[in-house]
């Protein structure tokens, strides 16, 4: 039986679902500028200042486990740079290049120093590996080749090797842009100011902004264990409509759709954050709660309706969200001698369904 390897993404745990959602909206916290790991001690340079020569009588070559590389992991987490670099040649490890993707899986941007005797076939695999071009990477010539005198005092050439990780690049933008431009012409008739009312009926969401609510979704779902379906269409009066479905929805949903508002209010602030002017406005359902819990909440004003014109008594119903509340209101608007309004402050507000006598 194989054992599993101990830099696979199973066995490196990425960020609890709290810590996923921190870095989501302020970024990821660095209280570690850079850290240097030595990965191997082994050298086939013989330098005059180095251990391998001064101390060879006792030095012992010896390359990092993958177990002890993984065992970084957490500070790698909270760390911005990670330095491949020791007393030995870096490239001479056979993962070197494992290592290079798990510091860049932790969001590290990652460097090296090398004699560079190995600088060609490590690179062409650095970049097959990355899939970068050659202009992707730096690299820096930190001390050239010396010859020395008779052979004593030659050193080779050190060559550090950068590679940063790009910030990601917001896609709406240029489209936020090009569609201010495109409509200037409409001063030229005033009068057709009625056809921008028009335009709030059916917003075109670029493929960007529905591409974006469904990574942001799909990664929360994932940290929060569960596996859904999610479907996006555009709403006929504005926004979008996300729709979830799948087992374990009642983890999603939570007490009286609790877990489901919090899932939404995150969604339209990670979406909108970015300030523009054009806000998508997204709601999250999960196998049609909301038309279930509408139909319960206008069923029960109607039995509280009821029991206030019969005993003349006011009625206080449970602390309801803004929209559970509009969802009473509307639904006793027109009933004779019954007056609806909410009293307290969030998330304890609740509404009063009155007896108005002079109500018809």
């Amino acid at each position: 039986m194989s054992t599993p390897d101990p830099l696979s993404p199973k066995a490196l745990p990425g960020p609890g679902l709290r810590q996923w959602l921190r870095e989501a909206f302020v970024g990821r916290s660095t209280p570690l500028l850079c850290m240097q790991v030595e990965v191997s001690s082994v050298c086939a340079c013989r330098c005059t200042y180095c251990p391998h020569t001064t101390k060879k009588d006792v030095w012992q070559s010896r390359l990092m486990s993958a177990e002890t590389f993984a065992a970084l992991w957490p500070l790698m987490r909270q760390c911005g740079r990670v330095h491949l670099q020791g007393w030995g040649e870096p490239f001479l490890h056979p993962r070197f290049m494992d290592f290079v993707s798990v510091a860049r899986r932790a969001g590290c941007a990652v460097s090296t120093t090398t004699c560079g005797q190995h600088m060609d076939e490590a690179l062409a695999a650095a970049l097959r590996e990355l899939g970068l071009d050659r202009d992707d990477v730096s690299v820096e010539i930190v001390e050239r080749a010396k010859s020395g005198f008779l052979g004593i005092g030659s050193s080779p050439a050190v060559v550090r090797v950068e590679y940063e990780v790009p910030d990601e690049e917001p896609a709406e933008a240029p489209a936020t842009q090009e569609s201010a431009p495109a409509e200037t012409p409409a001063p030229e008739k005033p009068k057709k100011a009625e056809a921008p009312a028009k335009a709030p009926a059916g917003p075109k969401y670029t493929e960007g902004v529905k591409a974006d609510t469904e990574s942001f979704l799909r990664g929360l779902l994932d940290r929060m264990g569960v596996k859904a379906e999610i479907e996006i269409t555009e709403r006929e009066n504005g926004g979008l409509l996300v729709n979830l479905s799948g087992p374990g929805m009642g983890a999603v949903i939570g007490r009286r759709g609790e877990t489901l508002d919090a899932i939404q209010h995150l969604t339209n602030y990670a979406i909108n954050r970015g300030g523009e002017s054009k806000r998508a406005r997204v709601q999250i359902d999960a196998e049609n709660y909301r038309e279930k819990r509408e139909e319960s909440l206008e069923r029960l004003a109607q039995k509280v309706a009821g029991k206030v014109v019969k005993y003349r008594r006011n009625v206080t119903l449970e602390p309801m969200n803004a929209y559970e509340r509009h969802v009473i209101h509307t639904a006793l608007q027109d009933v004779p001698n019954v007056t609806t309004y909410s009293t307290g402050t969030e998330p304890n507000r609740r509404v009063i369904v009155a007896y108005d006598r002079e109500k018809k």
